[in-house]
């Protein structure tokens, strides 16, 4: 496997000035090139190759393999619920977007790890958000972290992840509702809130990004979540410049959503979790037709 230096403070800093260094004199080539025409044609061309090797990884890796899950599933029914989810083979799917991820944060893609996520309330307490079970539902491959597939299941009141963005109070914390709209921490360790049911989560987790992955219920007003897609790596720093939630748990959020909407990382997160939100929301709506 592909061993990497654990990047530092300062080396994340230095490499951080660099690639602004290195924006700064593209910005400056481009505004010179568009003076001519043919200045302007390169200039496009240099544009176009950095949008396409971006999109064609969007494009061809996630939405086609989820495009891929959607016609699996289909083909197979969920009249077994999420054993019959579990049964269509989406570990590729997991694999492509770890590779998405990779080439955005500019790391070996064995680096990071990738999971998809499902939510099913507590039919006893639906009300009860810290009580929603949270399911894998696929992951990347790892050689060193052990499986955890349905039946098992976590529950969203012991990761805080999965809290801050249902809005509802973790072991550790207590999260503010409707606030979040992704979570980010690239040192675990370091901070003392983060609440895990895994044991020797540790060993596993060093930076982690979660998206929720929901819909707009319109009727209710407010979003329904199916589920999570996450991305972790048990490298700290691995992440690059983004701020923890930690720190923005309930003040200055403002400041955090604006932050986030800078970032192509977070961006990159969000357009596929909204893609998978899509052909989940389907999902769920034929199996409670099969039930």
């Amino acid at each position: 496997m592909f061993k990497a230096a654990e990047p530092s403070g300062a080396l994340e800093c230095i490499a951080t000035s660099k690639y602004l260094v290195a924006i700064k004199i593209l910005r400056q080539f481009y505004r010179w090139a568009k003076l001519t025409e043919k200045g302007r044609c390169m200039a496009r061309d240099v544009r176009s190759s950095i949008i396409w090797a971006y999109a064609s990884t969007l494009h061809l890796g996630v939405v086609h393999g989820v495009r891929q899950f959607a016609g699996q599933v289909a083909e197979k029914g969920l009249e077994d619920g999420l054993e019959s989810m579990k049964a269509a083979d989406i570990s590729g799917l997991a694999n492509k977007l770890r590779l998405a991820f990779s080439q955005v944060l500019d790391v070996n893609s064995a680096l990071l790890h990738c999971t998809l996520k499902v939510c099913r309330v507590d039919e006893a307490d639906p009300k009860d958000l810290g009580r929603v079970r949270v399911y894998t539902l696929a992951r990347s491959e790892s050689s060193t972290r052990p499986p955890e597939y349905f039946p098992s299941y976590h529950l969203v009141g012991q990761n805080s992840a999965f809290a801050s963005l249902l809005g509802c109070n973790d072991r550790k914390n207590i999260w503010a509702p409707h606030i979040h709209q992704c979570f980010l921490c690239n040192d675990l360790l370091k901070s003392t809130r983060f609440d895990c049911s895994r044991p020797d989560w540790e060993k596993f987790y060093q930076a982690a990004a979660v998206f929720p992955i929901r819909f707009m219920n319109r009727s209710l007003g407010k979003f329904e979540h199916l589920g999570f897609l996450t991305v972790d790596s048990d490298r700290p720093g691995i992440l690059g410049n983004v701020p923890s939630t930690f720190d923005y748990s309930n003040a200055g959020c403002s400041k955090y959503a604006e932050w986030i909407k800078r970032s192509a990382f977070v961006h990159t997160g969000g357009v596929i979790a909204d893609v998978l939100a899509t052909v989940m929301l389907l999902l769920v709506s034929r199996k409670e037709n099969y039930e």
